[in-house]
């Protein structure tokens, strides 16, 4: 979780960085013999104007609203006031409630040091993004009580949010023309696998490396026409060919799943019970405000001499604005979902 300070405005830094020598710097990497330094790295990060995003048709490159070091100056310094305004109000995350936390995390997503170690981060900054999470949701429940009881009514009363919908697991294969149609037809009708056919042909993002796997998608989630193929076809066989924004696709039904009720464990029903209770604090507490307030009364003296013309007048279009942006608590990290999606 980060938080951010907002559209503190649209200012963006030089971009552009070189790649240097880093002489008696410890080295990020070296290429061909060739060092790039930490402050090469660093230096880069500061202007880098572009970053890759995940969206529906896999990863693009998009520019970026303000520098990267200009968005983190925003979240660090919001990050510090929300941590400073916990405290203010008496609900800063202890030490013993941080791991906890932490440890409730793993009951609900039991990979969950393991991925975010994996992407760099240290159990330091693990522990620093739970005391956040923590700090949000406190200062929206403080005051709040939601019994479990009350959690387990929710839960009958809502039936169909806590339904695993009918679902099912494809391999694809997309092409974007009726040539390459025709070699997959041919090459699946001399009884080739659909799976070796989806590497050799297929768009699809990481194809090759998935054989053609797609995943398990709700079914009532998919586009109309791949819904009608789909519900006609039976498990083991091939769709025909739908036309997708994308291109062709044509899809082979590995399992379908029918609806059926979700099964709360006892991880989950609290994860409820915390979430019902941050929708009914929230209701009542205007946390931005709040750090609005606490943001004007504060003294923010920013040293680095690249960014500070930057924030002064992100600031001065703030307090004008008057709108701070933290987002919202993120309880637990993971709403109750039906198994496979």
């Amino acid at each position: 979780m980060s938080a951010a300070l907002g559209s503190l405005g649209t200012l963006a830094l030089v971009s552009g960085a070189g790649c240097g020598g880093g002489s008696g710097e410890q080295p990020l990497a070296i290429v061909n013999g060739q060092t790039i330094s930490q402050k090469d790295f660093s230096d880069y990060l500061k202007q880098k104007s572009r970053v890759r995003v995940i969206v529906n048709n896999g990863v693009t490159e998009l520019p970026v609203a303000d520098t990267l070091a200009f968005q983190g100056l925003q979240d660090l310094i919001a990050n510090t006031l929300l941590k400073q305004y916990a405290t203010d109000q008496g609900v800063l995350p202890t030490a013993k409630e941080i791991a906890d936390e932490l440890e409730f995390r793993k009951k609900l997503r039991p990979n969950f040091v393991i991925e975010l170690t994996s992407l760099g981060q240290t159990l330091e900054d693990i522990r620093e993004a739970l005391s956040l999470d923590l700090a949000k949701e406190k200062l929206v429940t403080k005051g709040i009580t939601v019994t479990a009881e009350e959690a387990e009514k929710f839960v009958k009363d809502n039936p169909k949010e806590f339904t695993t919908p009918a679902s099912v697991k494809m391999l694809g294969i997309l092409v974007a023309n009726d040539a390459d149609k025709a070699k997959v037809d041919a090459d699946l009708g001399t009884g080739q696998s659909f799976s070796s056919v989806a590497v050799r042909y297929s768009k699809f993002p990481n194809a090759a490396q998935a054989g053609g796997d797609v995943g398990e998608r709700a079914i009532a989630q998919l586009p109309e026409e791949l819904k009608k193929v789909v519900d006609v076809t039976p498990p083991s066989r091939s769709t025909a060919w739908v036309k997708l924004q994308e291109g062709w696709a044509k899809f082979f039904i590995n399992e379908k799943k029918p609806e059926k009720p979700m099964v709360l464990d006892a991880s989950q029903k609290e994860l409820l019970r915390r979430r019902l209770a941050v929708q009914r604090g929230s209701a009542g507490v205007d946390l931005d405000k709040r750090l609005v307030e606490k943001l004007k009364e504060s003294k923010v003296d920013v040293k680095d001499k690249s960014l500070q013309t930057a924030w002064k007048s992100a600031y001065d279009r703030f307090i004008k604005d008057s709108k701070v942006n933290v987002g919202a608590p993120e309880v637990g990290g993971n709403t109750p979902t039906p198994e496979g999606q």
